[in-house]
């Protein structure tokens, strides 16, 4: 990539090409200072953003995604006239740096709506840009790799993993099932090609626990059980290919928790009893082979708890409250590390009401209160 001012000393081949483009835009601008403004967003645009995002064009990957000059016309002339958008306007903008300046028009091609699709096509997430990933750097990887490239593939399921992410937040469930799908589908075919590749493995075994839990969450235990079983049979494959890894260990009793809770719920407790135990057995060997770590601990403490309900109702209340005191000695080691971690104080809140409640029903009042 050129340094800045080299770029811009190409500017002066480009001029009646600028002044063309600029005099079918003129109606568009308003005077002053606005117009001021919006040359000045032009010039950075021709001077910095395009080459960046032309560089792939000009680099050995023929078969990557380019932008049609047409494309590149309707963002210049949404450019050209931003109305004070993003702090583009007057002396606040003079007073950027020009990595800054170069950094908020590179944004500013978000507003765009045809040019964020374009990139959600790519493969490049938009709120990628949004929250604050240097847009020139992201912007200049469309052409690093075609359509039909791993590489590329990977990175469009991961923005699809994302959008369903926020449409499930929003509470689209329909829209994030229909997004976790289609990443789904490029994953699967991404493991069809080379099943040795555990990335693409634990990329799959991520989507199947998006879905399941998905699934779960609206009332659909059949078909979060199916998910939930995928997520653990590709999980068990990563584990068994290299025991020792922490995450995919994790991942793994992660699965056992979930297929335990499913399972309950369908009220099969002898099952949900083997998942949950399973899924204790596999976050003591984490727990143990680092004690320090928080993350682990609280991945057992889940289990422990679901565990623990399960056997209140199989009317076991002498496990049900060892396991229940169990968890919440780790809640409370937890809390005492970091005594500002929210969701470490709600977890520890949950272990003290269960264990009330597990003290009322034996009729241990004084403990209960």
């Amino acid at each position: 990539q050129e340094a800045p001012k080299a770029v811009k000393t190409r500017l002066v081949s480009q001029e009646q090409t600028i002044r063309r483009w600029a005099s079918g835009a003129e109606s568009e601008r308003e005077s002053s200072s606005s117009g001021v403004v919006g040359w000045l967003v032009m010039l950075f645009v021709f001077a910095v953003v395009i080459p960046v995002i032309n560089q792939g064009t000009r680099s050995n990957h023929s078969s990557g995604p380019s932008f049609s000059d047409m494309e590149r016309l309707r963002i210049e002339r949404q450019l050209a006239n931003p109305r004070g958008q993003d702090g583009l306007s007057g002396g606040h903008w003079r007073d950027l740096d020009e990595d800054e300046q170069v950094s908020r028009v590179a944004r500013l091609l978000l507003l765009n709506p045809k040019y964020e699709e374009r990139l959600r096509e790519l493969g490049i997430d938009p709120d990628d840009l949004r929250d604050g990933t240097n847009p020139v750097a992201v912007l200049g990887t469309l052409s690093e790799f075609g359509q039909d490239s791993n590489q590329w593939q990977r990175g469009q399921s991961a923005s699809l993993e994302r959008r369903g992410n926020l449409a499930k937040s929003q509470g689209k469930l329909s829209e994030a099932a229909q997004l976790f799908g289609e990443s789904l589908e490029i994953r699967q075919r991404l493991v069809d090609s080379d099943p040795t590749n555990t990335t693409w493995q634990r990329d799959l075994a991520m989507i199947f626990a998006r879905l399941g839990i998905l699934e779960r969450e609206q009332g659909n235990p059949t078909d979060a059980y199916r998910y939930f079983n995928q997520w653990r049979d590709v999980s068990q494959r990563l584990v068994d290919s290299e025991p020792e890894n922490a995450v995919w260990l994790n991942d793994l009793g992660s699965a056992f928790h979930n297929l335990g809770n499913v399972t309950a719920e369908q009220g099969d407790l002898p099952r949900a009893t083997e998942f949950l135990r399973e899924s204790i057995d596999l976050m003591r060997q984490l727990v143990e082979s680092d004690p320090g770590n928080t993350t682990w601990q609280r991945s057992l403490s889940l289990p422990l708890d679901a565990l623990s309900d399960v056997t209140k109702v199989q009317r076991d209340l002498t496990e049900a409250t060892q396991l229940a005191n169990e968890s919440l000695d780790i809640a409370r080691r937890l809390t005492e590390s970091d005594p500002n971690n929210r969701q470490w104080q709600h977890d520890l809140a949950l272990s003290l009401e269960r264990l009330g409640e597990l003290a009322k029903i034996q009729g241990n009042v004084p403990e209960a209160a």
